[in-house]
């Protein structure tokens, strides 16, 4: 047995058999992320959506209304929404959304520098949240 092979094995070992479940992981373990017109179609079939959990991506202002209305039906069924948002604002879309969300992710351009700028707007933003969710 090479060196490599006893490692893994060791290694596999010591892993607890919901790890190498072959089912894969449930519903609660798995976030789903779709655009608001894709994730209406969870809608679509009857009965609860308890444990869902939804991240509605919000690319334009006319996904902000789009996501608004599909978070509260996902959300009447059961499900759990959040969004993930360009960091640079589209229209006012925190005060239409973080009442509605479980969390905001902040999408960050894949071109942008890791420096000052950026934490300004990423703390801003979140300052922002901040404020909407305490809003009564």
């Amino acid at each position: 047995m090479t060196f490599l092979a006893a490692l893994a094995s060791a290694l596999l070992l010591r892993l607890p058999p919901a790890v190498l479940d072959p089912a894969g992981p449930c519903a609660a373990c798995v976030t789903w992320r779709a655009a608001p017109a894709t994730a209406r179609g969870l809608l679509d079939g009857p009965g609860p959506l308890d444990g869902l959990d939804v991240l509605l991506v919000v690319e334009s202002p006319i996904d902000v209304s789009a996501a608004a209305a599909v978070a509260r039906e996902l959300s009447a069924r059961g499900a759990t929404v959040g969004f993930e948002l360009p960091l640079t604002p589209v229209t006012d879309d925190l005060a239409a959304l973080v009442p509605l969300a479980a969390r905001i992710v902040l999408r960050v351009p894949a071109a942008t520098p890791a420096d000052d700028a950026l934490v300004f707007a990423v703390r801003t933003r979140r300052r922002r949240c901040a404020r909407l969710r305490r809003a009564p």
